[in-house]
């Protein structure tokens, strides 16, 4: 099971992703296609379908998450004619139960944080402390302060993370790790790094570019908030699937709907 590029832990699904999570987000993506075709008796049942696997099987926060969000906001209009009366006491609820989240999530990162700062004195030498999210949560913050406007360099977080200015009291990794780790903080945090705030001034430049094209269409702005929400959720800028997503926007802006749909 450990060797399995599609099982791993407990019965998880990786689908030949590091993890659950990932795996879970690249099926969001396929989640979002269902939403080109046209509505028969097996679109709910392909989505129901593709929502249990994320759930349930890959178990991943972020999907399930992304695709909550992803039907929300597709249903907007629908739900805020259904919902006017309730829509005060709503947002209400998403804001106190945002804040919770938050404070709840950041506790839990410095927690993890103090305790590997002693675990690190103890085992300097164990990559799974050094390497990863815990000690990017130090290290990217290090990288934006140094270089804000223009950043570090497309492609090259994995070759300068283990640089001593930025890593803090992390030992650096053993040799033969030390260019395999990279962050999984999401797209817009890849641009932020690598191309400061001037690529991400750009990238979203573009972006609204290409909603001004779209909105008129049915659905446009929600398409393009995909695209962006995508990277928001953690996937990174270098995988292809939100690319293909984004063709697939701009396919359906110039009406190749049967295309898409086929």
């Amino acid at each position: 099971m450990q060797q399995s590029i599609v099982v791993y832990d407990f019965n998880r699904l990786r689908g030949l992703y590091n993890e659950g999570g990932p795996f879970g987000l690249m099926l969001s993506f396929i989640f979002i296609l269902t939403f080109f075709q046209d509505n028969n008796r097996f679109t709910f049942l392909k989505r129901l379908f593709l929502f249990i696997i994320i759930a349930f099987f890959a178990r991943s926060k972020a999907g399930i998450l992304f695709t909550v969000v992803w039907t929300g906001l597709y249903n907007f209009e629908i739900l805020k004619n259904k919902l006017r009366a309730f829509i005060f006491p709503l947002i209400l609820l998403f804001a106190a139960g945002f804040y919770f989240l938050f404070v709840n999530v950041s506790s839990m990162y410095i927690t993890e944080l103090n305790r590997v700062k002693l675990s690190v004195k103890q085992r300097p030498e164990d990559i799974n402390l050094i390497l990863g999210r815990v000690s990017g949560i130090y290290i990217v913050p290090n990288m934006i302060k140094e270089n804000p406007v223009l950043g570090i360099g497309l492609g090259n977080y994995p070759l300068l993370r283990n640089n001593a200015e930025y890593r803090s009291f992390f030992p650096k990794p053993p040799k033969e790790s030390i260019d395999l780790d990279a962050h999984g903080f999401g797209g817009i945090v890849d641009i932020l790094v690598e191309m400061g705030i001037a690529g991400l001034f750009f990238f979203m430049f573009i972006l609204s570019g290409i909603n001004k094209e779209i909105k008129r269409l049915n659905k446009g702005t929600v398409l393009t908030l995909s695209f962006l929400l995508i990277y928001c959720f953690g996937v990174q800028i270098y995988f292809l699937y939100p690319w293909v997503l984004l063709a697939v926007i701009l396919a359906y802006k110039n009406n190749y709907i049967n295309e898409i749909s086929n």
